[in-house]
């Protein structure tokens, strides 16, 4: 595990401005106490991957599938997160004029806080959540280099979660 983890940082870390390098840094130094949950997951499992229907009943359908470089629900997690947390959606939608953004954030904020009890309830999530979250969004930042707004967004989200991480440095 510590290899991928490691390639993947190794991989990132030319990509990256150099103010997010001791975040990567940080990201290289983790130890990790209790073993990755593992299995098939989405990859990508954001609201933008949704397809929500009421034709005969709710149904909701995941699309676009993603290959991940570790099969973890923790990537999941962090995906979902993306959007509840750090409303990647709402960052990337064109059209804003026909959305009530103060319901939306709400209602995201709403299920943000039932994953964010669901992940501090669990050891395990717990101890893997922040440094794969923060991977997360520092691995969408080199294809956003054309959009500053997203860039500067990410960079933000992601040093707020690197300063504000407890202070249970490994």
């Amino acid at each position: 595990d510590y290899d991928i983890w490691h390639s993947k940082l190794h991989e990132l870390r030319p990509k990256l401005d150099e103010d997010l390098l001791p975040v990567i840094d940080w990201l290289w130094s983790m130890e990790f106490y209790h073993p990755l949950y593992y299995g098939t997951i989405h990859g990508d499992l954001t609201l933008t991957n949704l397809l929500i229907s009421e034709d005969n009943g709710l149904e909701i359908n995941a699309i676009d599938f993603l290959d991940v470089f570790i099969e973890s629900v923790i990537l999941d997690i962090c995906k979902w997160r993306q959007d509840t947390a750090h409303f990647w959606t709402l960052n990337i939608v064109e059209n804003k004029s026909n959305i009530d953004m103060t319901r939306v954030k709400l209602m995201l904020s709403y299920i943000d806080g039932k994953i964010e009890t669901f992940i501090n309830e669990n050891e395990i999530l717990r101890e893997y959540y922040l440094p794969f979250q923060i991977l997360n969004l520092l691995r969408i930042i080199p294809y956003n280099k054309d959009d500053r707004d997203i860039q500067s967004y990410l960079k933000e989200e992601v040093l707020r979660l690197y300063n504000d991480r407890p202070n249970i440095d490994n």
